[in-house]
C-alpha cells in the first residue's frame, strides 16, 4: 500500500446488469468473490454466480431438501476449504466446490440470518450469526447462542444484531438495531472487557450513531462504522475511547460534513487507498483520506453512464481493482475506475443546399495558432473550435461552394504565420483561404499548363522549407514554390513506367534531412530524396509487397518507423540501414503486428504516441494502446464510447496530454492516463459437456484429470478468464497436446469442442489475455485420458494371448475328459431313446410273428401289415436319432426343415394342413448342439404324432418359430377340439415334454381346453458360443 496521499481520478465508467443479463431479481443484498475469482450475488430471490459472461442462478425449491435453503439471501462466506456459506432466510446453506456444477446444498435450519462471520482466531471452524434475536453460534454443524456472559448477556440476546465484525487485533464488535455497538476484547476474560457506546460515553452523542448498519477496517487499521441516518464514525486504530471517535454528518463543517439521510449498507477500500461507502439514499460515497474528502457517485437523469438509483445496498471490489455495487430495485453495476473516459464532440452541418443539419465526418485535425483552438476539416468545409473546460464550441466555420463538385472533404489543412489557411480539398485541388476576411483562391489542375496541381483530388499537405508539399491521387508528390505560385510534380510512375502514383500519406523525418516517407497506394514504402530528386522504393519481403498500402507514418527514436497499413495491421521497422544507403532494396529488419496478435483492426489509419510511450492506433473497429516495450495491446471499442464505423485516415492530432481522432460521427478525445500494472487473468473451467449436455457430477475447481470412454467421441470445454474489467476483450489460446501441434487462438470465443478423438492420453490447454493484452500463459491444464475398448487394451491382448496358450492347453484336457462323459451321456441318451422308440414296436413285431405262424392265411395280410408298420415307426425312429448326431444339420434351418419333412409323413392321409411360419435365412447362422437338436426334435415330433393319433377331428396343424434377442420361440397349434389336462391319459408323455424342455433351460406351456384346440410353446435362450461373440466383437 501506497502510503503517499492518493490523487483521484474522476472519470469512471459504468455498466449495468439486470435481470435481462440473467440475474434472478433486481435487488442485490450482498456481494462477494471466492477464492477461484467467480463472483457471487445476494438477492431477495436466490443467489447468482457470475464468470464474466453468464449468470448461473440457485433457488430455492421447497419440494428439494438440496436447493439453497431460502429465497432471500443477506450474506456470502468462503471457508478455508473453499466450501460458501449463505445466510438464506432462516437457513444457513453450504454450497462446497464439488456441488457448484449440480446446486446440490447443505441446509442446517434456524431462526431468520441476518449476518455471517467466520473468525480468524478460533481453533476449531464455527461461524458467528447475527440474527433478529440476538447472537448464535454454529459449530459442529449445531446451533447454539453465543457464549456472552454479564451484564450485557441479556441485551445481546433479546435483540436484533445487524452486523459483526473480527478486527485485525481480534476483538469482535457488535453493531445492534437502536441500542448501540459492543466491542468484545476475545483475548482476555469477556464479561470484564465489553464495551457499550454509547452507554459508556459521558458526551451527548446521538442515537443514531449507533443504529449500526456497517462495519469496515481499512489499510491503516481504522474502524469504520457505518449508522442508520447518523452518518459516519471513524475510530482512528480502532482504540475504543470517547476522544477517539471521529464523527462526519451534516452538522459538521468542511469536508467532514456529508449527507446523512441515508443508511450506510457497506464500505471497502480500493488499492489507492479510497473509501467507498455504499448508500440507501445518497448513492455511493467515496472518501480521499488525503484531502480529508467526499465525493459522490450519484444517479443522474439522462446519463447511461452513472447509476440508474441512489439505493445502493452492497459494494464489492475484486481483485482486479473493480468495483461492484448492488443496488436496490435496478441490478448490479460495474465501475471502472482506471479506464479512460473517450469524450466525443458531434460536428453538425449546416447545409444550406438541402435545408437540413446533419452529422458530419471530421477528416483531419489541427491546432489554431489561437489558444485552446482547433481546426477541423469536415464534409464541405472547416469548422474552427474552442475548447472548453469539459467540451468543445463551435465558434466559425467555412463550407466551400465549388463547381462540379457537391461531395466535398476537407482531408488536411495548414494555418501560416499570417492565419492564412490553405485547404487541401479531395476533388477541389488546393485552397487559399483567409478565415478574417473570407477571401479564397483556388488552385485547380489545367492540363495546358504544367506548372498547376497536376490532379485535384489532395490528401495531405505539409509546409516544407518555406514551400508546400502536397500528396495526391493520381498526381504523386507536388511541391508548390509560395513565391511564384507554381507546382512542380514529383512522380515516381514517369521513371516506372506505371500510372500515376497515389500518395493518401507522408511523413517528415528528423533524423535525416531534405527526405520525406511516402505512401505510394500500389508502390508501396516510398522514400523521396528533395536534393537528388528521386525516389527509393523498398520492398518488405511479404507477398504482394506493393500493394502492401500505408495510411499513416510514425518515427519514434533508435530509427524506427511505424506504418500503419490498409488491411495488414501496423509494421515496426528499422530504418537505420535505410538512411545509410537509401536505395531500393530488400528489408528485413521489420515486424508485423496484427489482430491475433492483440491488434484490435487490421485497418490503422492514425499513430499517436502518448506522455508514456506507449502508441495509440486508431482503426476501423476502435483504438489499440501499444507497449512498445512489452508488445502489449489494450483495446477500446463501441462499448467503451468510440464509434461503431471506426474512425477516419489521416484525422489524428496530439495537443498537450490530449488525443483527438476524428470519426464519421465527430470528434473523439481524451486525455491518456498511465498505464496500470495488471496482473494475469486466472483461466478456469466453467464447463463440461459430453454430447451437447453438461456434466453436473463433475467438480471443475481445481480439476485435473477428465477420463472419458472411447464411446464419449463427442465432448467440449468450455472456459473464462476471471478477469471483469472489460470480459468481452479478453483473447483466449487452446491446443490439445497429442492432436493440435500448434494453438488454436480463437478470440474472444471461449469454448473448444472435439470430436472422434483416438484413445489415449492428451492435454488440453488453454492460455488468456486480459484487456490489457497480459497473457496467463499457464492458464488451464487438464488431463484428457480416452480410455480404448477392452478389447484394444493391451492387457486384453495380452491375456487373449495368455488365455489363448492356457487355454489351448486346457481345451485339449478337457476335452479328453469332456469326451469320455460325453460319450457316455450320448451313448445312455441312445440307449435310452432306442429303447423307447424301438423296444415296442420290435416286442409288437415279435408278437405278431408269433401269430402270424399259428394263424390262418385270412389273417395274414393283416397281420403283415401292422408288421410293416412297426417296422416304419423303428425307421422313422432310427431317422430321427440319427438326424440329431448328425453335425451336418446343426443349424436351426435344419431342424425345421426336418420337422416340416416329419409332417409330410405323419399326416400323410391327407386329411390335415400343416404350416410352417417364421422360418427365415437367419436361422442357417443359429448353430444347435446335438442334446438341442435331438430333444427339440423329440418334442415336437412327439406333439405332431400325438395330434394324429387322438385328434381325428384335426384340420390345420401350425408350426410357428421366432427368434428375438437371442431367445428361440416355437409353437405347434391344432384346430382339433382338445383335451381336459387334469383328465387325460396323456400325463406321462407331457411330462416328458416338459422334461426335455427343462434339459435346454426353457420353458414349455401347454395350452388345451374342450373345444378350444391344444398348443405348445417352447421358450429359451439360445447356446452361448464364444466364437459368436468374436464375430459380433471384431465384425468379422
Amino acid at each position: 500500500m501506497n502510503n503517499a496521499n492518493p490523487q483521484e481520478k474522476n472519470s469512471y465508467y459504468f455498466e449495468n446488469f439486470d435481470v435481462k443479463d440473467g440475474l434472478s431479481q433486481s435487488t442485490i443484498n450482498c456481494i462477494f468473490q471466492d477464492s477461484q475469482g467467480f463472483m457471487w450475488y445476494g438477492t431477495e430471490y436466490g443467489l447468482c454466480k457470475y464468470d464474466g459472461y453468464t449468470f448461473t442462478r440457485y433457488l430455492h425449491n421447497p419440494n428439494d431438501s438440496t436447493s439453497i435453503g431460502g429465497f432471500q439471501i443477506k450474506d456470502i462466506k468462503e471457508d478455508k476449504d473453499g466450501n460458501l456459506w449463505i445466510a438464506a432466510g432462516h437457513s444457513l446453506s453450504k454450497l462446497s466446490q464439488i456441488n457448484q456444477m449440480n446446486g446440490r446444498f447443505s441446509n442446517y435450519l434456524d431462526t431468520e440470518i441476518l449476518h455471517l462471520k467466520i473468525p480468524n482466531t478460533t481453533d476449531d471452524f464455527e461461524i458467528w450469526i447475527s440474527t433478529a434475536i440476538g447472537l448464535r453460534l454454529f459449530k459442529n454443524n449445531s446451533f447454539s447462542d453465543f457464549p456472552i456472559t454479564g451484564v450485557y448477556s441479556a441485551k445481546l440476546s433479546n435483540n436484533k444484531i445487524k452486523k459483526l465484525f473480527e478486527d485485525s487485533k481480534g476483538n469482535l464488535w457488535i453493531g445492534t438495531d437502536k441500542i448501540g455497538l459492543f466491542v468484545i476484547k476475545r483475548k482476555v476474560n469477556m464479561e470484564s472487557k465489553i464495551s457499550h457506546f454509547p452507554e459508556t460515553f459521558t458526551g451527548n452523542i446521538k442515537q443514531s450513531y449507533f443504529d449500526v448498519a456497517s462495519f469496515f477496517e481499512d489499510s491503516k487499521g481504522n474502524i469504520w462504522v457505518g449508522s442508520n441516518g447518523g452518518g459516519l464514525v471513524k475510530i482512528p486504530n480502532g482504540d475504543i475511547n470517547e476522544n477517539n471517535f471521529f464523527y462526519f454528518n451534516t452538522s459538521q463543517t468542511g469536508s467532514k460534513q456529508i449527507q446523512t439521510d441515508c443508511i450506510f449498507y457497506s464500505i471497502v477500500e480500493d488499492k489507492d487507498g479510497f473509501i467507498w461507502f455504499a448508500t440507501d439514499g445518497a448513492g455511493i460515497m467515496k472518501y480521499n483520506p488525503g484531502s480529508e474528502s467526499f465525493s459522490y457517485l450519484k444517479h443522474k437523469e439522462n446519463d447511461s453512464n452513472t447509476l440508474g438509483t441512489n439505493r445502493i445496498y452492497s459494494l464489492w471490489i475484486d481483485s482486479t481493482g473493480v468495483v461492484w455495487a448492488g443496488s436496490k430495485d435496478t441490478g448490479i453495476y460495474k465501475i471502472i475506475t482506471d479506464r479512460i473516459y473517450f469524450n466525443k464532440y458531434p460536428v453538425y452541418l449546416d447545409d444550406k443546399r438541402f435545408n437540413k443539419t446533419k452529422l458530419s465526418n471530421v477528416w483531419t485535425i489541427k491546432k489554431s495558432r489561437k489558444p485552446d483552438h482547433l481546426w477541423a476539416g469536415i464534409d464541405g468545409g472547416l469548422c474552427l473550435l474552442k475548447k472548453d473546460e469539459n467540451s468543445f464550441q463551435k465558434v466559425r466555420e467555412f463550407y466551400f461552394s465549388l463547381p462540379n463538385n457537391n461531395n466535398l472533404q476537407v482531408r488536411d489543412l495548414y494555418e501560416d504565420e499570417k492565419g492564412i489557411l490553405w485547404v487541401a480539398v479531395l476533388g477541389s485541388g488546393l485552397i487559399r483561404l483567409n478565415p478574417e476576411t473570407g477571401k479564397m483562391d483556388i488552385f485547380l489542375h489545367d492540363e495546358n499548363n504544367l506548372q498547376t496541381i497536376s490532379a485535384n483530388t489532395t490528401y495531405c499537405l505539409k509546409e516544407i522549407q518555406g514551400n508546400f508539399l502536397i500528396g495526391l491521387n493520381g498526381g504523386g508528390l507536388n511541391l508548390f514554390n509560395l513565391e511564384t505560385q507554381e507546382f512542380t510534380e514529383y512522380s515516381f510512375a514517369e521513371s516506372h513506367n506505371s500510372d500515376k502514383t497515389f500518395i493518401p500519406a507522408f511523413y517528415q523525418t528528423s533524423l535525416k534531412e531534405n527526405v520525406i516517407w511516402a505512401s505510394g497506394w500500389t508502390e508501396g514504402l516510398l522514400l523521396f530524396d528533395f536534393e537528388k530528386k528521386n525516389y527509393s522504393q523498398f520492398k518488405l519481403g511479404l507477398p504482394n509487397d506493393y500493394s502492401f498500402r500505408i495510411t499513416s507514418f510514425f518515427e519514434t527514436d533508435k530509427n524506427i518507423l511505424w506504418m500503419g497499413t490498409y488491411g495488414h495491421g501496423i509494421v515496426k521497422l528499422n530504418v537505420s540501414s535505410i538512411y545509410n544507403n537509401a536505395q531500393s532494396q530488400l528489408v528485413e529488419n521489420y515486424k508485423v503486428y496484427r489482430t491475433q496478435d492483440g491488434l484490435i483492426g487490421e485497418m490503422v489509419y492514425g499513430i499517436l504516441k502518448d506522455d508514456f510511450g506507449d502508441l495509440w492506433l486508431s482503426t476501423n473497429t476502435g483504438i489499440s494502446r501499444f507497449n512498445p516495450k512489452t508488445e502489449i495491446f489494450t483495446n477500446y471499442s463501441f462499448s467503451d464510447g468510440l464509434p461503431e464505423q471506426g474512425f477516419n485516415l489521416g484525422a489524428s492530432l496530439k495537443d498537450g496530454n490530449t488525443l483527438y481522432f476524428g470519426a464519421s460521427d465527430g470528434l473523439y478525445y481524451f486525455i491518456p492516463q498511465e498505464r496500470q500494472k495488471s496482473k494475469p487473468p486466472t483461466v478456469v473451467l466453467t464447463s463440461f459437456k459430453k454430447f451437447g449436455k453438461k456434466v453436473e457430477d463433475l467438480s471443475l475447481n481445481g480439476l485435473k484429470e477428465i477420463n472419458l470412454s472411447w464411446r464419449d467421441d463427442f465432448f467440449s470445454l468450455e472456459f473464462a478468464a476471471l478477469d471483469y474489467k472489460a470480459s468481452h476483450e479478453n483473447q483466449y489460446a487452446y491446443k490439445m497436446e497429442g492432436f493440435n501441434r500448434d494453438w488454436i487462438h480463437i478470440g474472444n470465443k471461449r469454448e473448444a469442442v472435439y470430436t472422434n478423438l483416438d484413445p489415449g492420453n492428451y492435454r488440453f490447454k488453454v492460455k488468456a489475455a486480459n484487456g490489457d493484452g497480459m497473457w496467463n500463459e499457464d492458464g488451464l491444464d487438464i488431463a484428457i485420458i480416452i480410455s480404448p475398448p477392452f478389447w484394444k487394451t493391451w492387457w486384453f491382448l495380452f491375456s487373449l494371448i495368455t488365455a489363448g496358450g492356457l487355454s489351448a492347453l486346457s481345451v485339449h484336457f478337457f476335452r479328453l475328459k469332456q469326451a469320455s462323459l460325453i460319450r457316455d451321456k450320448l451313448q445312455a441318451d441312445l440307449a435310452r431313446d432306442l429303447h423307447d422308440d424301438t423296444g415296442i414296436p420290435i416286442t409288437k413285431i415279435k408278437n405278431l410273428s408269433y401269430r402270424l405262424k399259428g394263424n390262418s392265411n385270412d389273417n395274414k395280410d393283416s397281420l403283415s401289415e401292422q408288421i410293416s408298420q412297426q417296422t416304419d415307426l423303428i425307421s422313422h425312429s432310427l431317422r430321427a436319432l440319427a438326424f440329431g448326431l448328425d453335425p451336418e444339420r446343426a443349424t436351426l434351418k435344419q431342424l425345421i426343415t426336418y420337422l416340416k419333412d416329419c409332417s409330410d409323413n405323419i399326416f400323410d392321409d391327407g386329411l390335415v394342413v400343416f404350416r410352417l411360419e417364421g422360418l427365415n435365412s437367419d436361422f442357417d447362422e443359429i448353430y444347435l448342439p446335438s442334446h438341442w437338436r435331438a430333444n427339440l426334435l423329440r418334442i415336437f415330433q412327439e406333439a405332431m404324432n400325438n395330434i394324429s393319433k387322438h385328434c381325428p377331428e384335426c384340420r390345420n396343424v401350425l408350426l410357428k418359430v421366432n427368434v428375438t434377442n437371442n431367445v428361440l420361440i416355437m409353437g405347434l397349434c391344432d384346430d382339433g377340439p382338445g383335451f381336459d389336462q387334469k383328465k387325460t391319459n396323456r400325463g406321462n408323455g407331457l411330462k416328458n415334454f416338459k422334461s426335455r424342455a427343462k434339459e435346454l433351460n426353457g420353458e414349455l406351456e401347454i395350452i388345451s381346453g374342450n373345444d378350444k384346440g391344444s398348443s405348445i410353446v417352447f421358450r429359451a435362450k439360445l447356446p452361448f458360443r464364444l466364437v459368436d461373440l468374436i464375430k459380433k466383437t471384431f465384425k468379422l
